[in-house]
């Protein structure tokens, strides 16, 4: 070959992504919810955690995913900081599969004899088994698997070429320093140490590297796959920032001694275990061993690492009031309309946290463009929210109106009543956020269930709670007759009550029918009452608020 072939290189790179993009997305499709579910549940100690991580990493073949997954359950207070440390840890040894695939498959066996065979079924596969979801990942999987290694094997031919025309030596009189700048570079511009690390080993194949430069290539490498955690951090909550530090720092440590300790541990590779004859499984040898070391050096040091990261980043206290520490309590006429404005900010932010809990993005359904079953049913999964943070955000409000409210000084009666109906308000609708947040483990269960009763019953509540804050917003608009928005709102409860008794028909039958299981059953009702109690909720702190000029009869009592 005279020239380097720089358009099938980058095919083959292009190629071999998009394959693990499919393989990744194949996994998820079949095992995704059990993954989670598995992260959630075997995280409860360090060891535990170390090995759920390598364990996710090495069947997802993705260390980002895992390592997003984890900013997600920390930053929701559902993991412990160490124990997410803990399974960052144990990723870096599960992402060494891909190394281990690539060197024992994709350099020892003729490639497109079966790489070919898999393209071509997966694809049909695809085409043709559209309404299997089983099927469907099955195919992925397998036109996922034959895309990685065609791609490989392109990259591989191409890297022949590059032999012959570059001198890798030439960057030799920078030192090994070029060499690991290349490593994290090229892993952070292409999103995927499984891609850096294919590209090496096709190098190294090729002879256009020697083992060592190969080495600290893999082990920049394995500093870029920091970037993609440091990126999904920003702007998000301190737990988040200390997990993806956590991560930097452990990789760039590891780096360092893996550097310090480059000439025996080549030795090892290459003499121990006398590898001089196969350098690509040598290479895989050597990726597995500096991330293995790593971990069993730094495992000791995690709870002193997550002690030094909560007083490293702490959580700021930000003003949660958007119009009462502009007036002055004693401002009797100004002050009551801005405590009944902060009222209907408070009753905004907590419409915005459960639709959060309910794991509806607020911004789809507060644009009032996009129909309430199209925003349910494009959101399946879970979003990234602190709950115990937010949950005491919405209190910080509610007390911050109540201390306000005692300090307000001589109102006349009409300003009185004002004042008692946007307090009887903001006590309901407090308890709105109560009761959703007390049912989120429920709605999350569901959420990553991969029982198609309880997924429909998890969206039905979804719906029904959109479909009531999408009403409400618009019967508190400004303009419009309050008589004919309180009729509305008072269709609204009409229909939820009727809606509660049908869903609670539906679930009586199936329970009896078998399609739940008995001990599933009291979740069911649970989530269901709690559904329609913070919704009867909101309508009265809608009702008191923005309808009714003066309090008529009793509230029922309510407590957050």
């Amino acid at each position: 070959m005279s020239e380097i072939n720089l358009m099938a290189a980058f095919a083959g790179l292009g190629m071999f992504l998009f394959g693990m993009m499919q393989l990744e997305s194949g996994i998820k499709t079949a095992a995704g919810a059990r993954f989670k579910t598995l992260l959630r549940k075997t995280t409860d100690t360090i060891g535990k955690s170390v090995i759920t991580g390598a364990i996710a990493t090495a069947t997802l073949q993705s260390s980002s995913l895992v390592s997003l997954m984890v900013l997600a359950f920390v930053g929701a207070g559902i993991m412990a900081l160490s124990s997410g440390i803990g399974v960052m840890f144990g990723a870096n040894i599960g992402s060494t599969g891909v190394s281990w695939i690539v060197a024992l498959v994709g350099f020892q066996f003729d490639v497109n004899a079966f790489a070919t065979p898999l393209i071509g079924i997966g694809a049909l596969g695809l085409m043709l088994m559209s309404g299997s979801r089983k099927a469907q990942a099955t195919f992925q999987l397998m036109f996922g698997f034959g895309l990685l290694f065609f791609g490989l094997d392109m990259m591989k031919d191409s890297m022949e070429s590059v032999a012959d025309h570059v001198d890798m030596a030439a960057f030799g009189g920078y030192g090994f320093l070029a060499y690991l700048a290349i490593g994290a570079l090229l892993t952070a511009a292409i999103q995927s140490s499984a891609g850096s690390i294919a590209i090496f080993l096709s190098a190294l194949a090729a002879g256009v590297i020697t083992f060592d430069t190969a080495a600290v290539l893999v082990i920049g490498a394995n500093v870029g796959t920091t970037i993609t955690i440091m990126m999904g951090s920003i702007g998000g909550s301190a737990d988040k920032k200390r997990v993806a530090l956590a991560h930097l720092i452990f990789n760039i440590a590891t780096g360092i001694v893996a550097l310090i300790l480059l000439k025996p541990m080549t030795w090892v590779v290459l003499d121990l275990l006398k590898m001089q004859d196969n350098l690509v499984l040598g290479l895989a040898i050597f990726h597995t061993l500096f991330n293995v070391m790593g971990v069993l050096i730094f495992s000791g040091f995690i709870m002193g690492l997550s002690a030094w990261l909560m007083r490293r980043f702490t959580r700021e206290e930000r003003r949660v009031t958007k119009y009462l520490h502009a007036v002055k309590p004693q401002m009797a006429e100004a002050s009551v309309e801005a405590l009944k404005n902060e009222t209907r900010h408070l009753i905004r932010e907590v419409m915005r946290f459960t639709l959060v809990l309910l794991n509806v993005p607020p911004k789809d359904l507060f644009g009032l463009k996009r129909k309430t079953t199209a925003i349910v049913y494009s959101n399946p999964g879970v979003l990234d929210i602190n709950v115990q943070e937010a949950y005491e955000r919405i209190k910080r409000l509610e007390s911050s109106i109540l201390a306000y409210a005692t300090e307000i000084g001589e109102r006349s009666p009409e300003d009185e009543a004002q004042l008692n109906n946007a307090l009887a308000a903001t006590r309901e609708a407090t308890y709105t956020a109560k009761v959703i947040k007390d049912i989120k483990h429920n709605l999350d269960e569901f959420a990553l269930s991969e029982d198609d009763y309880m997924l429909d019953h998890y969206n039905q509540a979804r719906l029904r709670i959109c479909d009531l804050y999408r009403n409400l917003l618009k019967a508190m608009e400004p303009d419009g007759d309050p008589k004919k928005r309180l009729e509305r709102v008072d269709e609204i409860l009409s229909t939820l009550k009727d809606e509660d008794k049908n869903a609670l028909r539906t679930i009586y039958r199936a329970i009896k029918s078998g399609d739940i299981v008995q001990n599933s059953a009291p979740a069911f009702i649970s989530t269901n009452r709690a559904v329609v109690s913070a919704s009867e909720s909101m309508i009265a702190a809608a009702e008191l608020l923005f309808l009714q000029p003066d309090p008529h009869g009793q509230m029922r009592e309510t407590q957050a």
